[in-house]
This record gives structure tokens, C-alpha cells and sequence, in this order.
């Protein structure tokens, strides 16, 4: 199971991988960002969390 603080570790960390067959050029390294393991499932995550944190900040909205 995923802590909350591991799960905000998560956010703006979208891991990579090497999509090694994909260039011709063996010098020539292609990486592809693996969108799928976002937590939130939004590839705007770090723009989600600022605007809670900024709302939290403010007092809007309590943390939790």
C-alpha cells in the first residue's frame, strides 16, 4: 500500500523508460515518458498540488 507522503514523492518524478529499437542510430538514445504511472492519473499533477498547497497556505482549504 502507498503512504500519502510516498505518494506525493511520486508527483513530478514520471519515471522513464528507453525505447531502445526505436532509433536507427545505435548512438542515438530515444526515452519515452511513462504517462500511465501518474498517480493521479493527470499529466497535470505538479500544477494540482501547487494550487492545494497554495489554497492550504491561504487557509481555504485545511490540510487533508
Amino acid at each position: 500500500m502507498t503512504s500519502k507522503h510516498d505518494l506525493l514523492a511520486t508527483i513530478g518524478e514520471t519515471p522513464l523508460i528507453e525505447l531502445g529499437r526505436s532509433s536507427p542510430n545505435p548512438e542515438v538514445k530515444i526515452w519515452a515518458k511513462l504517462e500511465l504511472a501518474i498517480p493521479s492519473g493527470s499529466l497535470k499533477d505538479r500544477i494540482d498540488l501547487h494550487m492545494i498547497e497554495a489554497a492550504e497556505a491561504r487557509g481555504e482549504v485545511e490540510p487533508g
